[in-house]
């Protein structure tokens, strides 16, 4: 019978070092004063597609090259979402006690930004997160499933 290997040990370890990685960028981008930056955020979309890949990859190493595809989808969505959130409750903890100018900066320049709060800023990068997750989870299985030898159903 063959062992079946669980894909939680995965999402939970990555989601950490995905979320860490976000952090740690954050931090480097307020340090240095590039904050004020919008366009600099889309360089979290490579941090999350880093972690996604690496433990794709390290789960079907684990399961000796196989990976059906839902799974597939649902480790790096899972890992976007469990990422997303832990940055998020770290945006909001920021943005309500850390840096509080940085929230009446977003409000006065930011789309939407009268209606902005530390919890609603949190909540967009979660929903970001598991979006961007989700796509990037779609287009890695979709080149993946054309590499990993086929399964058959029973």
């Amino acid at each position: 019978m063959e062992e079946r290997i669980s894909y939680t040990p995965y999402v939970i370890k990555y989601s950490f070092f995905v979320a860490i990685a976000l952090i740690v960028y954050f931090l480097i981008m307020s340090l240095v004063g590039f904050l004020t930056d919008f366009h600099l955020r889309y360089l979290n979309f490579f941090i999350l597609l880093a972690g996604i890949y690496f433990a794709k990859k390290r789960y079907i190493e684990a399961k000796k090259g196989q990976l059906e595809y839902l799974e597939g989808l649902l480790l790096g969505s899972f890992i976007s979402a469990g990422a997303g959130l832990i940055f998020g409750m770290f945006v909001f903890f920021y943005l309500s006690y850390l840096n509080i100018d940085f929230m009446n900066y977003l409000r006065e320049h930011a789309p939407f930004g009268d209606y902005l709060t530390p919890a609603s800023a949190a909540f967009v990068i979660m929903m970001e997160a598991a979006a961007s997750g989700a796509i990037i989870s779609f287009i890695f299985m979709q080149l993946w499933k054309k590499k990993l030898p086929q399964q058959e159903n029973i």
